[in-house]
């Protein structure tokens, strides 16, 4: 299903980033709807955006485009991210990476 594949990346995404500590997480990985997650945006239930900026997320970030292939922006400009794994560039709708001021 669907909805269980981009919980399934998003979470993984959380956990690599240190979701722990980001400062704002609401519903993620509480929400049995991943639209419900902050900073995520889904027309169509389909994960088209993730807002993050300024949110204290670090670590590395690391994406598949097998379960979040309708991605087209991505911001995480004024975080403390340390690594962006090359899977990214395999998210073929991406079209704005924002990572300024990290």
């Amino acid at each position: 299903e669907k909805s269980l594949a981009q919980q399934y990346c998003l979470s993984v995404f959380y956990f690599n980033s240190n979701g722990n500590y980001w400062t704002h997480k609401t519903d993620w990985l509480q929400s049995r709807n991943e639209c419900d997650w902050y900073g995520v945006q889904c027309p169509n239930d389909d994960v088209v955006e993730l807002k993050l900026a300024n949110n204290n997320v670090s670590g590395t970030v690391a994406l598949s485009g097998d379960c979040l292939g309708k991605l087209n922006l991505f911001d995480l400009s004024q975080n403390s991210i340390q690594k962006i794994d090359s899977n990214i560039g395999l998210l073929e709708n991406l079209t704005v990476l924002d990572l300024s001021g990290n």
